[in-house]
This record gives structure tokens, sequence and C-alpha cells, in this order.
């Protein structure tokens, strides 16, 4: 007769099952439902300049110009998935979903170290309902690769507080150098982690372990301080300054999001009065609930989103970065059955977001940002049925070029295998070159985004068909709900209300 095996083998079975079954559901409802949400602009941009040669994106860090608004490393992992996602949208966001499902189960795996069993599922049930994660947690790029590498330096922190030992801190240097290299802000949570260390850590090499950290993040990190000395001048200069007031507003526009999602607008104020005071709820009961050691992340995350608010650099794209901290504080506070009321609260306040978060996004009439839900997969494959008729596309929106390149790969009129804007000789973008108006003679299609990506190309553009081709019709196509409200409270300006605006045009006819 074989002794029975301790119990602590079957509950870390159950939890390592638990946590691989969370994260193959995560991932199938991701991937999934990949075609209902669009690549996003900054998605397309990331994946274009991914697909470069390597030593051409290095030598731009190493020249000290820099690329987009992070370092390399991310985009370098992305270069090797593309040849594989070829131009398939739902394929190039594969390993974005991958790792934020792995960032989940890690976060809930530091809940489980700090306050146990019950903490690890709580964590799990409120990352798997999480409206937030959904939409954010699939993009390409940086977003859920920064989102594991904190997971990660997290649990090798946590563990290395445990037990202290040089082969435990160099899995922290490890994933700190990661970080830093795939994010610049990825230094506050370094800078956090450290000051954290300073006070908790009883070790007496403690500042041993520190100083030689700091010495090997400052030398690793070389050329790329140039970079981000630059990255830190732009978001101190005069051109990204904005009001108190505005700062303030949009702080808490995304502190809202942050729990409730894009899929319900603060403008839409019979759901977003209830989900707001659901927020302010929640909040409240997890100060009350949350263990000493679950209040170290709750106010980490509450100086990263301080510091993003107060520096104006807050969006919602960035907020996936900073939010692991929060889910963990929430999970230990859900595991604390002491306060039977708070804790009642907390689940009851949680349970409504994520109702009136979940509404949201299967209905998709309450979004606040429209990008997600914007129909640029049918318009390129309209455009690409007039690019086989001989007319001319123009366009100034990535995610259309982005679309648009693989309705002509599938049409047989592009023989690309790279996930990159639409490259072909009926196809004009204002993205990178000024529109050649000697070479439109015929029929043109003018596809206009909200116009961010490219304004003065885009005007120029515009005025110069309007002055010398025949408009024949105009269509425009989802119309923003809340344009109103951001134009008086955010200060918008030179916008269309409507996201798409389609212009027919005839070049070869005067008008």
């Amino acid at each position: 007769m074989q002794p029975a095996r301790p119990k602590t083998n079957g509950t870390e079975c159950r939890v390592f099952v638990t946590g691989c079954l969370v994260a193959l559901l995560v991932s199938f409802a991701l991937y999934f439902t990949n075609p209902f949400f669009t690549v996003l602009d900054d998605e397309t941009s990331i994946i274009t300049a991914a697909n470069a040669p390597i030593v051409q994106t290095l030598s731009l860090f190493v020249s000290g110009q820099g690329q987009h608004e992070h370092p390399p490393l991310s985009d370098l992992v992305l270069h090797f998935w593309l040849p594989i996602a070829e131009t398939s949208p739902s394929v190039v966001r594969v390993p974005s979903i991958l790792f934020y499902a792995a960032a989940l189960v890690v976060f809930a795996t530091v809940a489980r170290k700090l306050s146990g069993d019950a903490a690890f599922y709580a964590t799990l049930v409120v990352e798997a309902l999480w409206p937030f994660g959904f939409h954010f947690g699939r993009m390409a790029g940086w977003y859920s690769f920064c989102f594991l590498l904190i997971a990660l330096l997290t649990l090798a922190y946590v563990r290395f507080l445990d037990a202290p030992s040089w082969r435990r801190w160099l899995l922290v240097m490890g994933a700190s150098f990661a970080l830093v290299t795939s994010n610049y802000f990825g230094w506050a949570v370094v800078a956090l982690i450290g000051f954290d260390a300073v006070f908790v850590l009883r070790d007496p090499d403690r500042y041993k372990y520190l100083g030689s950290g700091l010495i090997i993040l400052i030398v690793g990190y070389g050329p790329l301080w140039r970079v981000l000395r630059g990255e830190l001048y732009h978001y101190g200069s005069p051109g990204v300054s904005s009001t108190v007031r505005s700062r303030v507003l949009n702080g808490g526009f995304n502190l809202y999001t942050l729990f409730v999602s894009e899929s319900v607008a603060p403008w839409c104020w019979r759901m977003s009065l209830l989900a707001g005071i659901a927020v302010a709820i929640a909040l409240g009961c997890m100060i009350l609930l949350t263990s000493s050691q679950g209040r170290r992340f709750y106010v980490g995350f509450g100086i990263l989103f301080t510091v993003m608010a107060a520096m104006g650099v807050i969006l919602t794209k960035r907020l996936l970065f900073i939010s692991g901290w929060l889910l963990v504080a929430m999970g230990i506070a859900l595991a604390n059955h002491s306060k039977v009321l708070a804790r009642r609260l907390l689940v009851g306040s949680l349970a409504v977001i994520a109702a009136l978060g979940w509404t949201g996004i299967i209905t998709r009439k309450y979004y606040s940002a429209q990008h997600f839900i914007e129909p640029w997969s049918i318009v390129a494959d309209d455009a690409a049925r007039q690019i086989g008729r001989g007319e001319m596309i123009i366009s100034n929106n990535p995610s259309f070029l982005f679309y648009l390149n693989a309705s002509l790969r599938d049409s047989g009129l592009l023989s690309t295998e790279k996930p990159e804007w639409a490259i072909h000789p009926s196809v004009v973008s204002l993205l990178q070159f000024p529109m050649p108006t000697d070479s439109l003679k015929g029929k043109s299609l003018f596809v206009r985004g909200v116009n961010t990506s490219a304004p003065e190309r885009t005007a120029s553009a515009e005025r110069w068909m309007l002055s010398h081709c025949r408009l024949e019709s105009t269509t425009k196509l989802l119309y923003d709900t809340g344009f109103e409200f951001k134009k008086r409270y955010f200060g918008i300006n030179g916008q269309d209300p409507y996201r798409i605006t389609l212009e027919q045009f005839d070049c070869g006819k005067s008008k």
C-alpha cells in the first residue's frame, strides 16, 4: 500500500490546472473575437516598423534617434512572429494574447504567495471577467508584453523577499532589464521596487543587492539613455502641455475606463453613473479589506497612475501596463473574509462593473472610443474591389491601410506576405508621402479617418481634390456620440463627428 500524497501536492496540482485552464479560456476568447475588434492605428504603426530588419531597428536606438514611444525589445520579439502571421490581423495578435493570458496567471500567483489559495482564485475570477483587459489584452505590440514583464518582475521580487539570494536577485534584475528595454516608464516601476526593498528587506546585504542591480541597469541601458532623455524632453515641452483641469478630467476618465473599459462611455449617463458609483465603492472597500501586503501594491498602482496623470501621458492604451498591481490588491481584498459587509460590497460593486462593461461590449452601442469597432475591414474589402476596377485609393488612416494590405492579397492584387500598410501603385498613403497629383487621372476614393495621423498632408490632399476633381459622392460612417462632450471638456477641434469619411472623386473630369 503506497502512502498518500501530501495535501500540498494536491493543492499545487489544482492551482496549476486552474491557472492553465483560465489562461486557455481567456486566450481562446480573445483570439476568436478578434474579427469583431479593429486593429488600431498604434498597432499597425508598431507592426509596420517591426517588419524592418533588426539591424535597422537597433541602429535607430544606437544613434540616439529612437522609434515610437518605447524601447526596441518588444518590437524585436514581434519581428520574429510576423513571417508566421503573414497578413492575417487575427494571427498577428496571437503573441500578445498569449503574453496577456500568462500574465494573468503570474499575477494570481503573486496574490497566492501573499495571501493564499483564496487570493489566487479570486484574482483569476476578477481577471477573467475584466472588461478592460478583454480589449487591450489582445493589442499587438508592447502592451501585453510589458504587462507580462511586470508580472514576472513582481513574482521574482516577492520570491526574493521570501529567501534573499544572489540567484533570485539575478532573476529580479533580468526582469527589470527586460522591462526598461521595453518601456521607458518601466524605470518608475523598477524604482518603486527598489524603494520597497529598502524598507522591507532586512538582509544585511540589501545595499549590495540594490547597488549591484543599479550598476547593471545603468551600464546595460547604454545608448538608450540618449533616447530616454529625448522622450522626457518631448513630454516636458510646451507642445504637449495641458491645463490642470483637463489632466484631472483625463485622469478620472482613465480610472473609470480601467474598471469598466471603453465599452460604456461616461456620457451614457444612466449606465456610467451607476458604474462610477460602483468603482468608488470598490476602491473604498479595497482600502478596508486589503492587508498590509496587498496595500503595498494598491499604493504602488496609485503612485504610478498619479505620476502618469500629472505628466499628462495617461492614456487608455497605457493603463494595462500599470494595472497588474491593482489586480493583485483586488484579489487579496476579495480573499479577506474578516469584514463581511465590506467584502459583500466589493463583490457586488465588481459584479455591477463587469455586468455594465460586458453589456457595452455585447451591444456595441455605448463605446467612448470607437476605434475598437471602426469597420475598416469592410471598407478595405470595398476599396480592393475598386482597385481591381482600375481606381485609385487615397488615405490617411493606418488601420485602413493595414486591412487594405490583407484585402489586396486575398483578392490576388498584391503578392506581399507581410502584415503592413498597403504598398500598391493604385494606393496613395498620406502617412508616408504627399499626394502625387500628376498621377490622378480617373476615379479616386479618398478614405479619411480621424485626422490625427497626417493632418497637414490630409488637409492639403483634400483641398487639391476639391479644387481639381469632381466630387461625386460622400459617405460618412460611425457617428461619434460623444463628439460634443469631448469638444466641450477636452477641447478637440478641427475633427469630424464621424469617424470615417469616404469621398468619391472623378479626376478625369473638371468640376
